[in-house]
């Protein structure tokens, strides 16, 4: 979500202007963040998502261990799936883990 975004959702809503369109862009755009990041620390911690299905997919963390869904036959291995959230800033500590749940619990 490109930062201009927000500040102008802020600075409409300061000046009393509703943007529907705006207000669901950006809310979309932070829960598919937060669903993002959610899915990245389960992965990392050896239970990685089907991007395919969704299922959930066990894992060791061995990077040539070979990740394959039953529900959807999808596969592809530890090292390859963990370079496509690698560097994407979507780790943290618990507490904020704690709190992107929450949003997308109430969302």
């Amino acid at each position: 979500m490109p930062q201009h975004k927000i500040r102008q959702l802020y600075e409409l809503d300061a000046q009393g202007i509703y943007d529907d369109e705006l207000i669901q862009e950006v809310g979309y755009a932070l829960r598919a963040r937060c669903q993002g990041f959610i899915e990245a620390c389960e992965a990392w911690a050896g239970c990685a998502r089907c991007p395919i299905c969704g299922a959930q997919i066990p894992h060791s963390g061995d990077k040539a261990e070979v990740l394959r869904c039953d529900a959807c036959d999808w596969s592809l291995t530890w090292g390859a799936y963990f370079k496509t959230f690698q560097h994407k800033q979507l780790s943290g500590a618990e507490p904020v883990l704690a709190l992107f749940r929450e949003f997308i619990g109430n969302a």
